[in-house]
């Protein structure tokens, strides 16, 4: 094995595995040597900030005692590092488009494919290293020998990630063989993107919820409560068994891996499929539904949906997850009286403005026709009748996706129709007047030669504005709610709620009247560059 190439091969595709870190550090004029090891610094330290969090979380549950937290943990990050290894394999693989590259070159496949999996292992262990605390502190925590659980530790780990390793390759190859993967590539890359986010979501809400009460959950989870067994007790027959088997089941792959997908890995994912497409019925369409349809097309980028998807959810996870993990808090929220509705009003009107900022789908709208702008301003249509349409369907889009997650809430907490209804209008209201002020933004920065999407997210301030904003929108909304509390207790429902609407009206009516009427009479004229 010619050690220099397989090391030339990793850092190339090492490039490939999170095109977006590439691109972001490009920018900054890392090249080279300098780049590959920005790069994989950045998995080393992102794993060691993840195992940093769940390890000062986990510190409160004993984990010898509670074998349910143990196998639960266990799950949830094995599904993070199945869902991690799928998404940079598809990168790596699939989305690197090399494959006829390698071709001509004086290179064997295996050498080709053993460098890609190697990027793979690089890129996923560090994000599943609260594995492997989790395995060494309980070892500690059953009073194992610190030496042998340190050992017995890092090879469980090892071959935890070895093995969702090989399935993720596995599922992957296998989608690539499929039609709904060469028809829709785009979304279903969004859909291995998403799984990883709602990994490490759900990670969070289990610990939150764990952590949260304080009785004890002895009961396992089959299979992997073995897992528990060999940690606090190594030296077992029980231990032993499941090393050895773990160790059959991950060379039984590795050989699969060997002699099916190495063959398929140069052909490329389309070798065994013809796609045949049946005559279809030609579909009439209004200009402004095939507008609509155009807009909805701009969106299907992988990287924007799930950008979209977690701003949605990140304000929920940081400052709903420990409220709603508390039964108490729960059943209290629940039984608040039907005057109370014009509250949910409220804090739906400032949870829908927080979910809109310049990582949102509206806020980046307008740049995502690029080129394809001018080529509409030639078209039948005035430019105000256009950017009304593109607001609408992308304003759609977003409060779909909040409605969704406030009913999901609103199941969870069993609330009243009354409060879900007030709560979901409330965040209809603060997603509109955010998009308003954000989509008039979007066209203020426009950027209409853009490589990568996520340049789009750090125009005007970027990462900072967006938690900025985050941050500041709760500070303000806290003491919002808890005057319009305190006025509700005071001057009952009807009154306080009439207030609310009247300011509420005002408030909405300013954002529009500026943002949606006078900024666009004295810009619509603007020479697109």
């Amino acid at each position: 094995m010619n050690k220099s190439v397989l090391g030339q091969l990793i850092r190339i595709n090492l490039l490939y595995a999170n095109p977006q870190s590439t691109q972001k550090l490009r920018q900054r004029s890392r090249s080279n040597r300098r780049l590959t090891w920005a790069l994989v610094r950045q998995y080393v330290l992102a794993g060691l900030m993840l195992a940093v969090l769940y390890g000062f979380l986990l510190t409160m549950v004993d984990l010898v005692r509670n074998k349910g937290l143990f196998d639960n943990f266990l799950g949830v990050f094995a599904i993070f590092s199945l869902s991690q290894g799928i998404s940079i394999i598809n990168n790596v693989f699939f989305e690197s488009k090399d494959q006829a590259a390698y071709l001509p070159l004086p290179i064997s496949a295996r050498l080709v494919f053993l460098a890609k999996m190697m990027v793979v292992l690089i890129a996923v262990a560090p994000m599943t290293l609260p594995i492997l605390y989790v395995f060494v502190a309980t070892g500690f925590k059953a009073a194992v020998n610190p030496v042998l659980a340190v050992v017995v530790g890092l090879l469980l780990f090892g071959l935890v990630v070895a093995l969702m390793t090989l399935l993720g390759t596995f599922i992957v190859f296998g989608l690539a063989r499929t039609k709904l993967f060469q028809q829709h590539q785009k979304l279903v890359t969004f859909g291995l993107l998403f799984i990883s986010f709602v990994a490490m979501m759900a990670g969070i809400l289990m610990l939150n919820f764990s952590t949260a009460g304080t009785t004890s959950v002895p009961a396992g989870i089959p299979v992997l409560n073995w897992f528990h067994d060999a940690v606090t007790n190594p030296l077992s027959l029980a231990s032993g068994g499941l090393i050895g088997s773990l160790v059959i089941l991950v060379a039984v792959l590795a050989w699969g891996t060997d002699r099916w997908l190495l063959n398929q890995f140069l052909v490329g994912p389309t070798r065994s499929t013809t796609v045949t497409r049946k005559p279809h019925q030609v579909v009439h369409r209004s200009f402004r539904q095939r507008l609509v349809r155009y807009n909805l097309g701009l969106l299907q980028n992988p990287t924007l949906l799930l950008q979209a998807v977690s701003m949605v959810l990140l304000p929920f996870i940081m400052m709903g997850a420990g409220l709603l993990t508390d039964s108490h808090s729960r059943a209290a929220i629940a039984a608040l009286p039907i005057r109370f509705s014009g509250l949910f009003l409220v804090v739906g009107v400032l949870a829908g403005a927080i979910t809109v900022n310049s990582s949102s789908l509206v806020s980046v709208s307008i740049s995502l026709d690029r080129a394809n702008l001018a080529y509409i301003l030639a078209m039948p249509i005035s430019l105000k009748r256009y950017l009304r349409i593109k607001f609408w369907t992308v304003y759609g889009v977003q409060a779909v996706m909040v409605a969704v997650l406030a009913v999901a809430v609103a199941v969870f907490l069993q609330l009243p129709v009354w409060h879900t209804a007030a709560l979901i209008a409330g965040l209809l209201v603060g997603v509109y007047l955010m998009s308003v002020v954000y989509f008039a933004r979007d066209w203020r920065l426009r950027d209409l030669d853009w490589s990568n999407v996520t340049t789009l997210f750090n125009r005007g301030g970027g990462n900072f504005l967006t938690f900025a904003v985050i941050f500041g929108g709760y500070i303000i909304g806290a003491i919002v709610v808890f005057m319009d509390y305190m006025a509700i207790s005071v001057m009952g429902g009807l009154v306080a709620t009439g207030l609310v609407l009247l300011v509420l009206l005002a408030v909405g009516a300013l954002v529009v009247w500026w943002f949606d009427w006078h900024y666009w009479s004295a810009h619509l004229t603007e020479n697109l560059h």
